[in-house]
Order: structure tokens, then C-alpha cells, then sequence
């Protein structure tokens, strides 16, 4: 049984590829926000995009880009410097998407990274709203 979870967040940090045993990793830090105002807060995840795509996604993926996430969702427990113990929440990442562009430069950036799929193209602009009331179907 697996513990799928899905969220849009800006990168943290820019990623590290790491050969683990005869397997790539990419691992990198998601921050998604919740809430708005006062009510603000910031989620980490610490996620992990594992094979061939790895290292043909780290050139692309860099600190503030935007990133829509599917993957399989662990928790894992440590011990701080402090010795409190902590939970961190850990993602297998099965999917990523680029959804917006990067904050420090111009112009959106699309694409996605599947494992096993090709990347995709930008999603299409969404339909015109109707003008008014009678043009809705209902």
C-alpha cells in the first residue's frame, strides 16, 4: 500500500545527484505554503527523484522554481542537534511538473519530468469565462 500525496511548492535549495549504489538520485528541498495572511505557514518536504531522469532533470530544476509534485509520501524520525526528537516529511517523487516561472527572472518556464515519459508540453490556456449570466448553461 503506498501514501500518495500531491502539492505545489518553490524549490529550497538547488539539487544534489548522488550515485546510490548503481542507481541516481536527485534530492532537493520543496517548500509549500498554506493559508494566507497571518495564517501563513510554510511545509518542507524533502524529496527524492530517483533513475535516469534524475540526472537529466538537475540542469533544469534550481532554487525558486515552482514545481507541482506527485509521489509517495514517508515520514521519517530523527534526533536535532538539541536532541529533540523531530519528523520530517520525506517524498519519493513519482511526478514533477514545472508550473510557474522562477521568481528571479522573466517569462514562465513549462515542462514536465515523468519517469518513463517524455516531457511534456506546456498544458493549454484555460477557456474563456462567459460574459454573463445567460451564457451559462445552467
Amino acid at each position: 500500500m503506498s501514501n500518495n500525496i500531491s502539492f505545489v511548492g518553490r524549490v529550497g535549495s538547488d539539487p544534489e545527484l548522488k550515485d546510490v549504489g548503481s542507481s541516481t538520485v536527485l534530492e532537493f528541498r520543496v517548500a509549500n505554503d498554506t493559508g494566507f495572511g497571518d495564517r501563513k505557514t510554510t511545509n518542507w518536504f524533502r524529496c527524492a527523484y530517483w533513475g535516469r531522469r534524475a540526472q537529466s532533470l538537475q540542469p533544469y530544476l534550481e532554487k525558486g522554481k515552482q514545481v507541482f509534485i506527485t509521489g509517495e509520501l514517508t515520514l521519517r524520525k530523527y534526533t536535532d542537534r538539541d536532541n529533540i526528537e523531530r519528523w520530517s516529511p520525506d517524498v519519493n517523487v513519482n511526478q514533477l511538473d514545472f508550473v510557474g516561472g522562477n521568481p528571479n527572472s522573466q517569462g514562465a518556464q513549462g515542462g514536465s519530468q515523468e519517469e518513463g515519459a517524455a516531457q511534456a508540453s506546456p498544458a493549454p490556456a484555460p477557456a474563456p469565462s462567459p460574459e454573463t449570466d445567460e451564457d451559462m448553461p445552467f
